[in-house]
């Protein structure tokens, strides 16, 4: 504390600010305040001090001093008039508060903000934005005196100040919350963030919010997303055609072994039903290849005579009995793991198929 006349004199100064500076209470009497000065204030700062304390006010300000050895120390200083009994001003008080720490973590605090990458607000209970990064007011082209007159439902585009002030209150009570929002620039443009929000009441109760732009990102997911869209109408376009070039060969295949079948039973030249079998059984590879269930492995391993004996003689039998129409194999995978795998076939045809009554009299 020190007690100074109206041109600034020192007349008393006390033992803690003889530690604090470094300066004897005798080297600072008879001083101004200029001994202290550190170069950090403009002519500006101290003309308010002056023309607030001059006019009878209170000047309360944060000043940077600098010791004896060279050091600088920080103050929160109260400044205060004192007046006689005629009410002239005839001395000020200065009581000051050693906030070097303070400033210090300030300024590491302002430090790692500023270099920072990541877009960063402080923002109040209600909203207001009450400080900012350079990396969000070069993204955004607002300065900072503008920003700081702007609340987040200002400029954020998808949500109003209710629904803003709502998402708050949930983040003080959770004390966190990540989401996504748009945001408009100054210039009118939009840009999509992702926003991760914490809150300690510790902090002064306020909310500090990162603002990374997933812009680029969402442009991205939408070109894979448009892509993946065309592979599948793609794909869907391929099955339908086969699907369609499947059932317009399958029907005359069908016919052609039906024929080769019953001139198979029919013929007795050896020569000829050799002929006849190599036609038989490449035109029912063919019809298994058309009908084939894309999920089937390519390569399996199994009795494969005895299920082209099974599937000839159901086919025969088909065909046999459908005059008109078309008969078709299809194949249906069931189910499929490391060991084994459960294939369906189905032989489909329009004949004259079979009374109810053998089913309910078989025994096998």
């Amino acid at each position: 504390m020190t007690v100074a006349d109206v041109n600034g004199k020192i007349k008393y100064a006390n033992a803690k600010l003889s530690e604090l500076s470094g300066y004897s209470q005798e080297e600072l009497l008879d001083k101004t305040h200029r001994v202290l000065g550190s170069m950090h204030h403009d002519k500006i700062f101290f003309n308010d001090l002056w023309t607030t304390i001059s006019s009878g006010e209170i000047w309360r300000g944060e000043i940077k001093n600098q010791s004896k050895n060279g050091q600088f120390y920080w103050a929160d200083s109260n400044i205060v008039p004192i007046r006689n009994s005629a009410g002239k001003i005839t001395e000020f008080v200065s009581i000051q508060i050693d906030i070097t720490q303070k400033k210090d973590a300030d300024g590491l605090y302002r430090e790692v903000i500023e270099t920072n990458p990541e877009r960063f607000w402080l923002v109040d209970t209600q909203g207001q934005i009450i400080d900012v990064n350079q990396s969000y007011l070069n993204l955004s082209g607002y300065t900072r005196e503008e920003v700081l007159k702007k609340s987040i439902s200002d400029i954020d585009v998808k949500k109003d100040s209710a629904l803003i002030k709502d998402e708050i209150d949930g983040i003080i009570k959770s004390g966190y919350a990540r989401f996504e929002t748009t945001l408009q620039r100054k210039d009118g443009s939009k840009i999509d963030f992702e926003i991760s929000a914490s809150y300690f009441s510790s902090r002064n109760g306020v909310l500090t919010v990162f603002c990374r732009d997933i812009s680029e990102v969402k442009k991205l997911v939408k070109l894979l997303t448009a892509e993946k869209e065309r592979a599948n109408a793609l794909g869907e376009a391929k099955t339908r055609f086969l699907s369609t070039m499947s059932h317009e060969i399958r029907t005359p295949l069908n016919g052609i072994l039906g024929l080769v079948t019953l001139m198979l039973d029919a013929a007795r030249d050896k020569e000829q039903r050799s002929d006849l079998q190599n036609i038989l059984i490449a035109g029912e590879s063919l019809n298994h290849t058309i009908n084939i269930d894309p999920a089937i492995p390519k390569s399996l391993i199994g009795d494969s005579f005895r299920i082209r004996q099974i599937l000839t003689n159901l086919v025969g039998n088909a065909i046999k009995f459908t005059e008109r129409g078309n008969v078709s194999l299809l194949t249906k995978l069931v189910e499929l793991n490391e060991e084994r795998a459960d294939i369906l076939f189905t032989v489909l045809d329009t004949g004259i198929g079979i009374n109810s009554s053998v089913f309910k009299n078989s025994t096998s």
